[in-house]
C-alpha cells in the first residue's frame, strides 16, 4: 500500500493558472465596478467557464473579507484591489522596494490546457453575452494577463 505522501503525489495534476488583471471602466466608481462584476458578470462567466472545461474560476475579494462575515466571503468569491488598500500598504511597499500594481481586480482561471480557454472564447455565449459585458465595467485597453502554474509551499500555516 502506498503511503499518503506517495498517494498525494500520484494524484496531483499540474494545471495552468491564468490570471487576468482588470482595470475598471473610468466612467464607473469603484463601488459600481465591484457591484457589476460580482453580482452580474461573474455569475454569467461562471456558468460559461464551467461548461467549457475550466477547472476553477476565482475572483477573490479582499474588501469583502475585511467587511463581511467569512461565510459571505466564501460565497462571493471575488478579488478586488481598491485604491484605499493600495494607499494603506504604500509606505511598507516603498521601504521594501516594491511597486504596487494599480489594477482594480483580477480573475483567476485554472485549466488543463490553454486550448480549453481558447475554445471557451469561441463559445456562442461568450461571443453574445460575456465579451460585450466586459466593455461595461472594464477598461480593456489596460488588461494584463499572467500565465503559469501555482506551487503551494505553505497551506494552513504549515510548510507542505
Amino acid at each position: 500500500m502506498a503511503s499518503s505522501s506517495t498517494q498525494s503525489k500520484e494524484t496531483t495534476e499540474k494545471v495552468i493558472k491564468v490570471q487576468i488583471l482588470h482595470f475598471r471602466n473610468p466612467a464607473m466608481t469603484e463601488e459600481e465596478y465591484y457591484e457589476h462584476w460580482g453580482n452580474h458578470h461573474a455569475k454569467m462567466a461562471a456558468s460559461w467557464l464551467a461548461r467549457n472545461g475550466v477547472l476553477k474560476y476565482a475572483v477573490v475579494s479582499l474588501k469583502l473579507l475585511l467587511q463581511s462575515p467569512e461565510a459571505e466571503f466564501i460565497i462571493r468569491n471575488k478579488y478586488h484591489t481598491p485604491q484605499s488598500y493600495r494607499d494603506q500598504i504604500s509606505p511598507m511597499a516603498e521601504k521594501a522596494g516594491w511597486k504596487i500594481h494599480d489594477h482594480d481586480g483580477s480573475a483567476e482561471m485554472w485549466v488543463r490546457s490553454l486550448d480549453d480557454l481558447v475554445a471557451a472564447t469561441q463559445d456562442p455565449d461568450y461571443i453574445a453575452n460575456i465579451h460585450p459585458d466586459e466593455a461595461v465595467f472594464l477598461d480593456k485597453s489596460k488588461t494584463e494577463v499572467i500565465i503559469g502554474w501555482e506551487e503551494v509551499r505553505v497551506r494552513d500555516g504549515k510548510v507542505v
